[in-house]
């Protein structure tokens, strides 16, 4: 067996991804990310196919980094800001994935306070409010 079609664990493709287990395993369900059942009924993952889904372009572009319009960007501090693509998805409790970044990689917001994301839920309506208000009439003086 050579190195593309070895066999990895839950936790080996994980550790590969940087995510949870069960993340890993949600994307097996939801067809994402192929698997091979063992005798036993354990789900095992082709590394072929992982680092297929870790390269894989993003569906809106043919190479690796896109020029796309992001849907949002993310700043940390005072630094560069991304781009993010897709839409964001729960991943596992507390784990929000935002979407991808222009290579293709997940961009991801961990949280262990519910009242923290409670809080990030309410500023979102609000900027959800912003953006769906309509824009103030200018007014011109004679």
């Amino acid at each position: 067996m050579n190195d593309s079609s070895r066999l990895l664990t839950p936790g080996e493709v994980a550790a590969m991804v940087r995510v949870d287990v069960k993340t890993v395993s949600r994307w097996a369900r939801a067809g994402k990310l192929p698997s091979v059942s063992t005798g036993g009924g354990h789900r095992r993952y082709r590394e072929a196919d992982v680092q297929a889904m870790m390269n894989a372009p993003a569906p809106d572009k043919p190479g690796k980094r896109t020029t796309a319009t992001p849907a949002a960007t993310v700043r940390v501090g005072s630094g560069l800001a991304y781009g993010i693509h897709l839409a964001p998805v729960a991943a596992e409790p507390g784990v929000i994935i935002l979407g991808t970044s222009s290579t293709g990689n997940p961009v991801t917001l961990t949280c262990d306070s519910p009242a923290w994301l409670a809080d990030l839920s309410d500023a979102i309506a609000d900027a959800i409010a912003d953006l769906a208000a309509p824009a103030p009439a200018l007014v011109v003086a004679p």
